[in-house]
Order: C-alpha cells, then sequence, then structure tokens
C-alpha cells in the first residue's frame, strides 16, 4: 500500500510538469508522445551577447492588446538549431502586467513559439527573468515577440537565452 501512495505521488508530481518517467528512461508526456530522457543541447548562449539589448517592444494605445511584431534575432544569427530558454527583460516603463508573445519568423508568417506573463510591481524592483520553453527552432531562423500590458503604450526591451543543439 506504502508503495502505491508513494508511486501516485511521484506520478502526480511528474504529470505537474508533463511528464511520467519510465523506469526504461523514456517519457510519455500528456500528449501521449514517448521521447528518450537525454539532454541532446550542446551550449547555451545569450542574444545579445556582451550588449545592451536593442530589442524595445512596445503595447497598443490599448490595454491587453498586443503590439507589433519587434525582431529579437535576426536572420542568420543563430547558426544551429535552439530553443529559447529564458526571457532577460530589461527596461519597463510601466509599474504593471505585461505579457508576451514570443514567435519565429520566415517568409510564410510568423509562429507562435510561446507566451507568457510578468509583472513589474515597483520602478526600483528587480528585472525579470522569465522562463520559457520553445519547440527546436531551426538553424538561422529570426526571433521577435510582441507585447501587451495592463498599462496601454507600455515598452519592455528583452534579451535571450538559448541552448543550440
Amino acid at each position: 500500500m506504502k508503495k502505491v501512495i508513494v508511486f501516485l505521488i511521484l506520478a502526480l508530481i511528474c504529470g505537474m510538469i508533463g511528464y511520467i518517467i519510465k523506469s526504461s528512461g523514456s517519457v510519455i508526456n500528456l500528449e501521449g508522445r514517448s521521447n528518450t530522457v537525454k539532454s541532446q543541447n550542446t551550449e547555451s548562449g545569450v542574444y545579445p551577447t556582451l550588449a545592451t539589448s536593442t530589442a524595445l517592444l512596445s503595447s497598443t494605445s490599448t490595454s491587453w492588446a498586443l503590439g507589433v511584431y519587434t525582431t529579437i534575432i535576426p536572420e542568420d544569427t543563430i547558426t544551429s538549431r535552439f530553443t529559447v530558454k529564458n526571457l532577460i527583460i530589461g527596461q519597463l516603463s510601466a509599474t504593471t502586467d505585461y505579457e508576451m508573445v514570443l514567435y519565429s519568423s520566415s517568409s510564410s508568417g510568423l509562429v507562435e513559439l510561446g507566451r507568457t506573463r510578468f509583472i513589474q510591481p515597483s520602478s526600483a524592483g528587480l528585472k525579470p527573468l522569465i522562463p520559457i520553453n520553445t519547440p527546436i527552432v531551426v538553424a538561422n531562423t529570426e526571433i521577435g515577440a510582441k507585447l501587451a500590458s495592463e498599462t496601454a503604450s507600455s515598452t519592455a526591451s528583452t534579451s535571450l537565452m538559448y541552448w543550440t543543439y
């Protein structure tokens, strides 16, 4: 009985993160796909590196409406397959709630990679490092974002941390 309870607790914890690990070393995610558990990333990086972010995202003049698409990582910059792991938020224009949508861009249009929310609780507060886990992106792909906020016409500068494969 104790083993069953321990198993159920572990299954619940794993279920909260979206995976159940089998004794064979493979993983079943909540969508039913099976993957082998191993990290295949080769290195991590930040963009821009050794420089201040020039990607300034803007929300619209309407509360909670996405602003225009802004490039964060230009095309042909990351020459290996990669995933974005963190957003590094720089300067925020307002003490408010924000939502950012990350996209890959190609000749066929924008593809949403992920979406996250964050808050700037006070002008003196720490700038957030926001975890995000995107699908693997093809090498040389442009990455950008759109921003919305509770306070209309807000801005946020951002950088990205990524892993290559």
